[in-house]
């Protein structure tokens, strides 16, 4: 996530952090640089459980009277075949003469 401030000093200085919004899910599974806005996963995520995250971001400057804004991040997750798949294969004995009828 990347924001900007024209203004000079510590008051152009943006700070990220995730909004109080942000699911404690998203926060166990991600890390946000407060520096570069940068989003780095904490944890191997999986389709199965979780295919979609909304990351809420929030920008403030350092400003006295600083002003946050947010920014939404969805997450879409792309499946990887990481699950074989099992195969169950019951046989019975079931013998046919060879003279049977057709549909026996």
């Amino acid at each position: 996530v990347n924001a900007t401030d024209l203004d000079a000093g510590s008051n152009g200085e943006i700070v990220y952090s995730f909004s109080s919004h942000t699911a404690a899910s998203v926060r166990e599974l991600f890390v946000l640089d407060s520096k570069t806005g940068e989003i780095r996963t904490k944890a191997n995520l999986d389709y199965e459980e979780m295919s979609v995250f909304e990351i809420i971001v929030q920008a403030k400057d350092k400003g006295v009277h600083a002003i946050p804004v947010y920014c939404n991040v969805l997450l879409n997750i792309i499946d990887v075949n990481d699950n074989a798949p099992e195969v169950t294969l019951t046989s019975l004995p079931s013998p046919v003469p060879e003279d049977s009828v057709p549909g026996t």
